[in-house]
C-alpha cells in the first residue's frame, strides 16, 4: 500500500535512525485495523499469524527476519514501524500459549486465540473457496516497535 504519508513517515524513521534500507512493506492488521493497531502502539499485541495459504493465494511473500513494516489505520494513515524479530511456520494446533498471549488479543489465552483465528481464517478461506482445517499451517510472527 503506497501513498505519500507513508513514504514520507519511512523516509523520517529513516533519516532519524541512519537506516540505508528503502526495504518495507505497509498494511493494516486483519480484522479491524485500528483495534489492532492500537494494541501494538499499547504493547498488547507483539505477535501476529496468518494462513500460510493465504499468502500463497495472495501471492505474498512471508516476512522475514529483519524486515520492516508500517502498520497502518483503517483509513491507511501510518501509526508505528514494526520490524520482524521471529518467524515460524506451524500447524495450528502447534501454537503456543505463549505465542496466543503476545499475540494480544481477547483473553489472551490459547483458547481464545485458536477460536478467533478459526473464524477469522474460516471466513478468509471463504474468498478462496477452500474449507478450513485445523492441520493447515500457520505463519507466526513476532515484532518488536521501533518507530512511532
Amino acid at each position: 500500500m503506497e501513498n505519500s504519508k507513508v513514504e514520507e513517515y519511512w523516509q523520517k524513521f529513516k533519516s532519524e535512525n541512519n537506516i540505508n534500507s528503502n526495504r518495507y512493506e505497509a498494511w493494516q492488521f486483519g480484522f479491524d485495523a485500528d483495534l489492532l493497531g492500537e494494541s501494538v502502539l499499547e504493547g498488547k499485541k507483539t505477535a501476529t499469524a496468518g494462513a500460510l495459504k493465504s499468502y500463497q493465494f495472495e501471492n505474498v511473500d512471508i516476512l522475514r527476519l529483519g524486515q520492516y513494516n508500517i502498520v497502518l489505520d483503517s483509513k491507511n494513515q501510518p501509526l508505528c514501524i514494526i520490524r520482524t524479530i521471529k518467524v515460524e511456520i506451524i500447524p495450528f494446533l502447534e501454537a503456543s500459549s505463549e505465542h496466543a498471549y503476545k499475540d494480544g488479543e481477547n483473553d489472551r489465552t490459547l483458547e481464545s486465540w485458536r477460536n478467533g483465528h478459526k473464524r477469522f481464517f474460516i471466513n478468509e478461506f471463504r474468498e478462496y473457496n477452500i474449507e478450513f482445517s485445523e492441520d493447515i499451517e500457520v505463519v507466526c510472527e513476532g515484532f518488536e516497535v521501533v518507530y512511532r
